[in-house]
């Protein structure tokens, strides 16, 4: 049984107790202490901002390419044909 499956079951009736509550508070802190370092570290943010605007450009482009064909590829399969908008992002 994985440790999601457990707190799943003990967090699963109306009122869970106080050691279920204790369990999912803890699952908490590492996204809390990854949150409190994207804050601090400025140059950390920077790199996440850089790496997400190269993302939003590269489905910028897919979406103009297929916005007349309602996002289906419309063209006999080739092959590589899967990578076509991999050399854009």
């Amino acid at each position: 049984m994985s440790a999601s499956e457990l707190l799943r079951s003990i967090l699963r009736s109306r009122r869970p107790s106080t050691l279920a509550r204790a369990l999912a508070a803890l699952g908490r802190i590492p996204k809390t202490l990854y949150m409190l370092a994207y804050i601090d570290d400025e140059q950390y943010g920077d790199g996440i901002l850089t790496q997400r605007e190269s993302w939003e450009g590269r489905h910028s482009v897919a979406r103009a390419v297929f916005h007349g064909q309602r996002g289906k590829l419309r063209q006999r399969y080739r092959e590589g044909q899967e990578d076509q908008l991999g050399r854009w992002g």
